[in-house]
């Protein structure tokens, strides 16, 4: 029966991005352990095109280094839920990574939980010496060889990395270096890329400054500006003095309809027609104009007796009997 420490009976992880940052894999696995560090040979760090680390193959004399976690079932759905698995993000692979004994020694009381270890990871410092391998001195022991989980992306465009990835990238390195990942591979393949961002930055920001410098001696006015007082400024009171100054008689002939005159009232639409109050008062005198046009069998006569008569219809009516309906005669017989 195999023991729960044998490297051989567990699942195990390679992580090369931000998972290498210990407090970072603690929150997404929390069942994990550190084993040690993983070497992949054949590959090369990169930055793709959406942003994040990824690896792509290159030449056998090309590498890249790693933590190596132990990990469970859950742990791996946690993992293949952070990489993106089921967009395409990343594609679940293993591949046989190189391993090594940690280069710090971790206490027994905190080496089998991953919190644990990375509270303790906080209190150390990164070793500065050069590691065996860098200073061309024999290692003791040859490493083993393990096969280990990879997320590896399709993706191998590159990219510039996310401004929100930088310091993730920064922490994950620095813990990868307190546990042996040695400096010159963090300072040749990971660094330039990680902080390409921070350099544009600090560029632009000299390039700002020696600007500024340049035109500070030319006493320019600021942009925007006109006499002192910028044009934002203006603009509030320029509409004010419009609406204030605006001649009253304009006012009131917007009020009067353009018709101009005293006690003059609005003209409206209706029933897309324009109409005026006045023309209640003209109707009679239309509809009397109109009955005098409508047909040859209405007498057109001029004299007042005979347009009444044709006004009501009748076109022999006599005109003593229909003067006899005059206001001065009607009256006289009331009386």
């Amino acid at each position: 029966m195999t023991s729960s420490n044998d490297p051989t009976s567990e699942k195990h992880y390679f992580a090369f991005g931000s998972n290498m940052h210990l407090e970072q894999m603690a929150k997404r696995c929390p069942r994990s352990k550190l084993r040690g560090k993983g070497r992949l040979r054949g590959y090369k760090w990169q930055i793709n095109k959406r942003g994040v680390a990824n690896i792509v193959e290159g030449d056998p004399r090309d590498f890249v280094e790693g933590l190596l976690f132990a990990v469970t079932d859950p742990d791996i759905v946690t993992l293949d839920r952070n990489e993106g698995v089921s967009k395409g993000l990343y594609n679940k692979e293993k591949r046989r990574i190189e391993c090594e004994p940690l280069s710090i020694n971790v206490p027994a009381t905190v080496k089998e939980n991953i919190t644990a270890t990375a509270e303790w990871l906080k209190e150390q410092t990164p070793s500065t010496r050069r590691t065996e391998q860098e200073s061309g001195e024999s290692h003791s022991s040859r490493p083993y060889s393990i096969s280990a989980l990879v997320y590896i992306s399709d993706r191998i465009e590159p990219g510039r990395i996310r401004q929100e990835y930088v310091a993730r990238m920064k922490s994950a390195m620095l813990d990868a270096q307190k546990l042996g990942v040695s400096k010159t591979y963090l300072d040749t393949c990971l660094n330039p890329l990680v902080s390409a961002r921070d350099e544009e930055i600090a560029s632009a920001r000299r390039a700002a400054v020696e600007h500024g410098e340049s035109l500070s001696g030319q006493h320019l006015a600021p942009a925007g500006r006109v006499g002192g007082v910028r044009e934002e400024e203006n603009r509030p009171r320029q509409r004010r003095r419009e609406v204030d100054y605006t001649p009253r008689e304009h006012r009131q002939g917007h009020r009067r309809g353009h018709r101009g005159g005293e006690g003059r009232e609005h003209r409206g639409y209706h029933n897309d027609r324009l109409t005026d109050p006045r023309d209640s008062q003209n109707a009679p005198r239309q509809r009397e104009a109109r009955m005098r046009t409508r047909g040859s069998d209405i007498d057109l006569r001029d004299d007042s007796d005979s347009t009444r008569s044709s006004y009501y219809g009748r076109d022999e009516v006599d005109s003593s009997w229909f003067g006899s309906l005059q206001w001065g005669t009607w009256g006289c017989d009331i009386l």
